[in-house]
C-alpha cells in the first residue's frame, strides 16, 4: 500500500563487560587489597609494639621500685658487708663470647632492717633480711632459654640476736654473702643489663664494685641502678639471634646489627637510691656481746 512504510525493529546488543575493563577491574581491587593489608600490618605493628612497651614499663618499673624498697634501709657495721660487685658466678658465654648480650652484671647483696620487736623480758632484737639481687639465665637445657635472662632476687629473714648461734648469719659472719645458698626467687624476666654504681669517695666518680670493708664499714651515699629490659616476644627473638650458627652471628656482630636490635628494642629505667641509714641505724649498746 502506496504511503505505509514497514517498521525496521533493531535489536540493541546487550551490555556487559570487556576484557579490558575486567583487568583494570581486578588490578583496582588488588590495589585496594594491598592497601588494606598494609593498614592492617601497621596497625598490628603499632598494637605489638603497644603492649610491649607496656610489658617493658611494668617489668622494668616494678624492678626498680623493689629493689628501692629493700635497698633504701640497708644497714651495715664491722660485720654486716655490703656489697656491689660484677657477677661471680657468671651466666655461660655462648660461642660468640657474649655473656647477657655483651655485659657483665652487677651482684647486690646487703643487709636491711625488717621492722623493731621488743620480745617479753626487754631483750631488744631487730629484725633483718640478708637480700641478693643477681642475674640468671632462663633455664639449661633449652638452647633458647640459654640466651634469656631473668633478675633473681634472695631473701633471708632472721634476728640478728635471735640465731647467735648460727654462724652464716651476717651479724656474726663478714662473708655472709658468699655462703648464701641462692635459692632466689624470681624478681624480672627478660633482663638485658643491670647494673649498680656508686659514688667514689671524692665524689668525682661513680664506679661499679664497693665492698663496704674497704670504707670504713660504712655505706655508700647512694645507689644507681639501671636496668634495660625486652618484652617476651623481642626477648625470644634476640634469643634465636643468639642460637644462631657462630658465622651467621659473627655478621651481625660485624655489621651492627645484632646492637641496633637491642638499641631499637630495650627499654632503660633508672634509679637513685639513697641510704637512710648511713650515718648510723641503732645504738650497739643495745645488742649483747656478739661472741658471748
Amino acid at each position: 500500500m502506496s504511503g505505509v512504510h514497514p517498521q525496521i525493529t533493531r535489536q540493541t546488543r546487550r551490555g556487559g563487560f570487556t576484557l579490558i575493563e575486567l583487568l583494570a577491574s581486578m588490578a583496582i581491587l588488588m590495589v585496594i587489597v594491598w592497601v588494606l593489608a598494609a593498614i592492617f600490618r601497621e596497625s598490628d605493628r603499632a598494637w605489638t609494639m603497644g603492649t610491649g612497651r607496656v610489658d617493658n614499663n611494668m617489668e622494668g618499673r616494678a624492678l626498680i621500685q623493689m629493689i628501692a624498697n629493700d635497698l633504701q634501709y640497708a644497714i651495715c657495721d664491722e660485720n654486716m658487708t655490703f656489697i656491689i660487685q660484677d657477677e661471680r658466678n657468671k651466666t655461660p658465654k655462648s660461642i660468640s663470647g657474649y655473656e647477657t648480650y655483651g655485659h657483665t652484671n652487677s651482684e647486690i647483696c646487703f643487709v636491711t632492717l625488717s621492722e623493731d620487736a621488743t620480745p617479753s623480758g626487754g631483750d631488744k632484737r631487730r629484725a633483718t633480711r640478708e637480700m641478693m639481687y643477681y642475674v640468671r639465665t632462663l633455664g639449661n637445657d633449652d638452647p633458647v632459654l640459654e640466651h634469656q635472662y631473668r633478675v633473681m632476687r634472695s631473701e633471708f629473714s632472721a634476728s640478728m640476736v635471735k640465731n647467735a648461734s648460727e654462724t652464716s648469719h651476717s651479724y656474726y659472719n663478714p662473708d655472709w654473702y658468699q655462703d648464701n645458698p641462692r635459692q632466689g626467687k624470681l624478681a624480672a624476666e627478660h633482663i638485658i643489663a643491670f647494673s649498680a654504681y656508686v659514688p667514689t669517695t671524692n665524689g668525682m666518680g661513680m664506679v661499679r664494685n664497693y665492698d663496704s670493708r674497704d670504707h670504713g664499714h660504712t655505706l655508700p651515699l647512694f645507689v644507681d641502678i639501671f636496668v634495660e629490659v625486652l618484652n617476651d616476644k623481642e626477648s625470644e627473638q634476640l634469643a634465636l639471634i643468639m642460637t644462631a650458627d657462630p658465622m651467621t652471628r659473627m655478621g651481625m656482630q660485624m655489621t651492627g646489627e645484632l646492637d641496633r636490635f637491642i638499641e631499637q628494642n630495650a627499654r632503660r629505667y633508672a634509679r637513685r637510691v639513697y641510704l637512710r641509714n648511713r650515718v648510723g641505724y641503732i645504738s650497739r649498746g643495745s645488742y649483747p656481746n656478739r661472741n658471748p
